[in-house]
């Protein structure tokens, strides 16, 4: 079994593979967000990485094979994702950072009492429906899906749609931290019976692009077809600073874009890059408006049969993977974000004066919505750990 060296690996040329993790809907589950991962000397670097007996490459199938090569006995964890099989080969992005992480240490921590076994590109489960009864169900143990997708089962994550909220990563996860990821997650497994959820996958901060004019100030949305997500505070907010919101899905957004349908759209720079969208968006402003992560779910049942001590070892496993995915995540917008500047995209960073004229508009447009939706006892929790 070949192992590869993590060294250099971001450095090299693009592969591109595709990882879901931003849909809306719970039936067909349109989801947007794609994951590519530079690869070149991942492929290049195939010396064995066994150090100490250890898988230490970069390939959670590969971790995933060593983990049942030495603990045959191991009881299987299935871990199912939309994430395409390339994209866990070459490590490309926060959810296979985070599975990485388990397949290596969750039959070492257990002392060989589970292991992981992977099923990549929707194998088991696409839907959000079917995601979820296959948890229930117990079809599998593990998934990890965006938050956008539990729109028609809980309003548990409406602080993550609230735009113009968060500034850096650094705000986002020192919230989360002071408790808003606990009670957004408690919440959603209060109106989801038998899933839990346990931690999160980044996937960092949507940004605007267009093919019309720099975008600096809200006015200079107005009358540009934005193509965005259509969660209501999106399309309000966008409203309100007067774009014209489109429904294209996201298959057909590059040929949109290419033929005029739309004059732009809101994504991470790794949608960018890995659907080519920088190939037809001459404009880019980093206004960070929105923040994207996914939640660690995990069957009820499952979970139920553990052990205590095996429980706290999954819980302390799946918050340790939960660094490796920021890490991963800020490690490949680095490179995302060189890619789009090596291909003529002028991108715009937004001084903080500039971003608060966004923040007074959504203040007065957008945020009063919000607190309609979570109501003020959350709203009033969410500007606490703002503050914090």
């Amino acid at each position: 079994m070949k192992k590869r060296n993590m060294a250099g690996l971001f450095m090299a040329v693009v592969m591109a593979v595709s990882v879901t993790a931003c849909g809306s809907s719970s039936g067909g589950s349109q989801t947007e967000e794609n994951v590519q991962t530079p690869s070149a000397e991942a492929e290049e670097n195939t010396a064995n990485a066994d150090q100490g007996d250890v898988y230490s490459g970069i390939n959670a199938f590969e971790a995933c094979e060593w983990a049942a090569d030495k603990y045959p006995d191991a009881t299987v964890v299935r871990y199912t994702n939309n994430t395409s099989t390339g994209t866990f080969e070459t490590n490309g992005g926060a959810i296979p950072a985070e599975v990485l992480y388990l397949a290596v240490n969750l039959p070492i921590e257990t002392e060989g009492r589970y292991r992981v076994e992977l099923y990549a590109d929707g194998m088991l489960a696409k839907s959000t429906d079917d995601i979820v009864s296959g948890l229930k169900s117990g079809a599998f143990e593990m998934n990890c899906l965006s938050v956008a997708n539990f729109g028609s089962y809980t309003d548990a994550f409406t602080e993550m749609s609230v735009p113009f909220l968060f500034s850096t990563e650094d705000q986002v996860k020192s919230a989360l931290e002071a408790g808003l990821k606990d009670a957004m997650c408690s919440k959603a497994e209060a109106d989801i019976e038998g899933v839990l959820f346990k931690g999160i996958a980044p996937f960092g901060f949507r940004e605007m692009t267009n093919n019309k004019q720099e975008i600096v100030t809200p006015d200079d949305l107005k009358g540009l077809k934005m193509r965005i997500l259509t969660d209501p505070l999106q399309v309000t907010a966008f409203e309100a600073m007067g774009a014209s919101v489109t429904n294209v899905t996201y298959s057909e957004l590059y040929t949109s874009l290419q033929q005029g349908v739309c004059d732009g759209e809101e994504n991470p720079f790794q949608n960018l890059v890995v659907d080519k969208l920088m190939e037809v968006q001459k404009y880019c402003t980093l206004t960070n408006h929105l923040y994207q992560m996914s939640a660690q779910l995990i069957s009820e049942s499952f979970w139920n049969s553990l052990s205590a001590e095996d429980q706290e070892i999954f819980e302390r496993l799946i918050d340790e993977a939960e660094a490796e995915g920021y890490k991963r995540v800020e490690e490949l917008n680095d490179y995302y974000r060189e890619e789009c500047l090596k291909s003529g995209m002028q991108i715009r960073e937004l001084s903080q004066e500039e971003i608060q004229v966004f923040k007074d508009l959504m203040e007065e447009k957008v945020y009063p919505l919000a607190v309609e939706t979570m109501g003020q006892e959350r709203w009033d929790a969410l500007q606490g750990y703002l503050e914090n």
